[in-house]
């Protein structure tokens, strides 16, 4: 009798996810199994429906899991605000890279429901783009409260910076050749300009007053 073929699940997952990609939700599953080097009577046994192959094919990144957005909260009140722009932007940039082409990949298949959808990209009740500024939000808010940023919508702050991130990231994907500058230095672009716009002169930021000694008591 014939060993049955092994496989490695994620080398499987990442070759269905490259077909995926590449020819579109089209993909036949004769032409997913070719490419991964199985049958089709094995995809299906694993996943039971095309439709189950596609989602887990294209699992996203965990935005939970990324360290430039777990690391927000703990960035108020310390530290350079451009260099902490520059860093949260580039680790923003090489996400969204990774979540954009996957994301228009699940929209475009047109059997997954909005709930659906915004499950496979994260593990909380609001989708990640709703994160990323509710926590961008909440870093720009604890700024102003220190004085470290003028006093503006903080929403609108964190609408600004992240879009312009996306907006490079979208750029890239619809006309690559035509970016002249690599994604680390439109990071830092962004953040000093962000940084410019928003920032508080650190000479006008209020200082903490030094606590009285307490006077002797006289003899």
């Amino acid at each position: 009798m014939a060993r049955p073929q092994q496989f490695d699940s994620e080398a499987l997952l990442e070759s269905m996810r490259d077909t995926f990609l590449d020819l579109g939700p089209g993909a036949s599953t004769q032409e997913l199994a070719k490419r991964a080097g199985v049958s089709e009577g094995t995809l299906y046994k694993r996943f039971g429906s095309k439709l189950r192959m596609f989602i887990f094919a294209l699992r996203l990144p965990q935005i939970e899991e990324c360290e430039w957005f777990t690391s927000i909260p703990e960035r108020v009140g310390k530290g350079s605000i451009e260099e902490h722009l520059a860093h949260i932007a580039l680790g923003m940039h090489s996400y969204v890279s990774e979540l954009m082409p996957c994301s228009q990949m699940i929209a475009a298949n047109g059997k997954l429901e909005p709930k659906d959808f915004a499950k496979l990209l994260g593990k909380g009740e609001k989708a990640p783009p709703f994160m990323s500024i509710d926590a961008m939000t909440s870093y720009f808010q604890g700024e102003m409260k220190l004085g470290r940023v003028r006093a503006c919508d903080p929403g609108g702050l964190a609408r600004l910076f992240i879009g312009a991130v996306i907006h490079d990231v979208n750029l890239r994907l619809h006309f690559p050749d035509q970016v002249p500058s690599s994604p680390p230095t439109v990071a830092r672009l962004i953040a000093e300009t962000v940084a410019r716009l928003a920032t508080v002169p650190e000479a006008q930021q209020p200082t903490q007053t030094p606590a009285r000694r307490a006077r002797r008591p006289r003899d």
